[in-house]
């Protein structure tokens, strides 16, 4: 018998037989067991489904914190070879995940999962600095730029 993830339960009585954390009665449906990365092992007993070299076990955890599809595509992180559609693949913005991936910009979100560019404060995602008080101001999307027009106004109107 076939003890795939080594917990010492044999894959016909193990409940996950990949110890990815997603049950193999999710990943092997109606008898269907795909193999999204076409590697020869299907879903439920592969340690990575998309081939991304991040394990699935570790993009279904990420998932949990900051979303389990963040580029809202339809299929989830451990199953997208660019979970954040910015067009750097997975395996690029995270080329070391035993070590845990990168987080350039140190917002707590790992860049495999953060669309757009990862430089700090000022890369226009997870906030902008600057001005004459030197300040940093943290906001998301297009509240950064409401912000900063409100700033800006508030400014103007003292100056008068």
């Amino acid at each position: 018998p076939r003890d795939t993830d080594g917990d010492g339960t044999f894959d016909h009585l193990d409940t996950d037989d990949d110890g990815d954390s997603i049950p193999t009665a999710e990943e092997c449906t109606s008898g269907t067991c795909p193999d999204t990365d076409g590697d020869g092992n299907a879903n439920h007993v592969d340690p990575d489904d998309d081939n991304d070299g991040i394990p699935t076990l570790q993009e279904v955890g990420d998932g949990g914190t900051h979303g389990n599809d963040v580029d809202g595509d339809g299929d989830p992180n451990w199953l997208d070879t660019d979970a954040d559609a910015d067009g750097n693949p997975d395996a690029t913005e995270c080329a070391d995940p035993s070590g845990g991936c990168a987080d350039t910009d140190g917002n707590g979100v790992p860049d495999y999962l953060h669309p757009g560019p990862t430089t700090g404060p000022g890369d226009g995602i997870g906030g902008f600095s600057g001005g004459s008080l030197g300040c940093t101001v943290y906001a998301t999307g297009g509240d950064a730029t409401w912000f900063a027009l409100l700033i800006a106004f508030v400014f103007v109107r003292r100056r008068r």
